[in-house]
């Protein structure tokens, strides 16, 4: 009686089992939920440039996108999604190791549906994906802020590229290699490579708790004990500045820890003398959180910029009063520079270089020969022939100018 029991059971299972699963959505479906979830957007954007139009930007590029490449899947198919969107959804997910967030960009809405197969959920995914790209390829080409329109003068080629919501599609759609192509879109020089990696190492640092504060002051010599050292040896440590070395005295500024202090100096633009004063301090007690966001936000700085240096060029360091001459990635030449001031500050910009001129004239303004000129005069009357500066009583030719 059991058998026949346990038979039965076994034979309606199976009998039902092909009930349950569903058909797949056909083309046809698919597009006709494209058309119902796109018809939701104004008519009046399409057909017009997404940058005219004052509407929310999802809808000026879904409109855009879709009336122009035509309404239909293009990452989905009547089965799943396709490689590509496997792909797109990987780097959404992974949107954080540039420095962006990946919820920006519609990663828990993907998430939501992606399992599901039935046509409605197919063609939200394929909206879903194709928003997600726009954002990334935007923010990862231009950067999410847009600097320029808060201060032209300073980031007057900040984003300067008009970004095109179609032509970005259609390069990701007809892209024979979609992997190349989404590594592709962040700048491809070391300065934002290593901006990348040090990201994902200050992360780990923070993620084990970061680093030890280092109490105010006096200055530290090199070979002086101070009950700070136990702290500053530990945070080099952390940094990677110090190598692990046997320790006789904790307290003792050793030459090890004074090789490591110059390091952690160079690292952060200071003098490099070992000396642990104010501002070696300063830098040595801001958190490893701080640290993170001030690596966000040269990364976004970088994406403002030409992505492409090319193998030879210049490269002005504002923040750390330097430049250097770049061959092939190595450093052929560096310098310290004069940068601009808090109310005068030097504007942010990529160009090619025409022409270099040696010792060049320079009329001194009267804003520098009164504020900061005039009272060393004052005290030495041959300061101006020291420093090769010669002086006219006016701009008319003659005897007397």
């Amino acid at each position: 009686m059991y058998f026949y029991q346990l038979f039965y059971s076994v034979l309606i299972t199976i009998l039902l089992f092909p009930c349950t699963i569903l058909a797949a959505a056909s083309p046809a479906q698919i597009n006709a939920e494209l058309d119902h979830e796109l018809n939701d957007y104004p008519e009046e954007l399409l057909g017009l440039n997404w940058y005219d139009v004052d509407s929310n930007r999802q809808e000026q590029w879904l409109a855009t996108v879709y009336h122009e490449l035509g309404i239909h899947p293009l990452w989905v198919n009547e089965n799943d999604p396709t490689d590509k969107a496997i792909l797109i959804f990987n780097a959404l997910k992974a949107a954080d190791a540039e420095g962006l967030h990946p919820d920006d960009y519609g990663v828990v809405k993907i998430a939501a549906i992606w399992e599901s197969r039935t046509a409605a959920h197919l063609a939200r995914l394929d909206i879903d994906l194709t928003l997600g790209l726009l954002g990334y390829v935007h923010d990862m080409q231009e950067g999410r802020l847009a600097p320029k329109l808060h201060n032209p003068k300073l980031f007057d080629q900040a984003g300067n590229h008009a970004f095109d919501p179609v032509i970005s599609i259609f390069e990701a759609a007809n892209n024979s290699d979609m992997s190349a192509y989404l590594a592709g879109l962040a700048p491809g020089h070391r300065h934002y490579r290593t901006l990348k990696e040090e990201l994902t190492h200050y992360r780990n640092i923070a993620a084990q708790g970061g680093w030890p504060q280092i109490d105010s002051g006096d200055s530290l010599h090199p070979g002086e004990p101070d009950i700070r050292v136990p702290a500053i040896r530990q945070l080099l440590t952390i940094t990677g500045d110090l190598a692990a070395s046997p320790v006789t005295n904790q307290d003792l500024y050793d030459d090890p820890l004074v090789v490591a202090g110059k390091r952690f100096q160079e690292r952060h633009g200071l003098e490099a003398d070992g000396v642990i004063g104010k501002g070696t301090a300063a830098a040595m007690d801001v958190p490893v959180e701080k640290k993170i966001q001030q690596i966000i936000m040269n990364m976004e700085r970088w994406r403002w910029t030409d992505h492409n240096l090319g193998s030879k060029y210049v490269l002005a360091d504002i923040a750390g009063f330097d430049l250097q001459g770049i061959v092939n990635d190595l450093t052929q030449l560096e310098m310290r520079v004069i940068v601009g001031k808090l109310h005068h500050e030097t504007p942010i910009f990529s160009d090619s270089i025409k022409y270099i001129e040696f010792n060049p004239f320079w009329n001194i303004t009267p804003g520098i020969a009164r504020n900061e000129m005039l009272g060393k005069l004052r005290k030495d009357s041959g300061y101006l022939g020291s420093k090769h500066i010669r002086l006219f009583s006016s701009w008319q030719a003659g005897p007397g100018s």
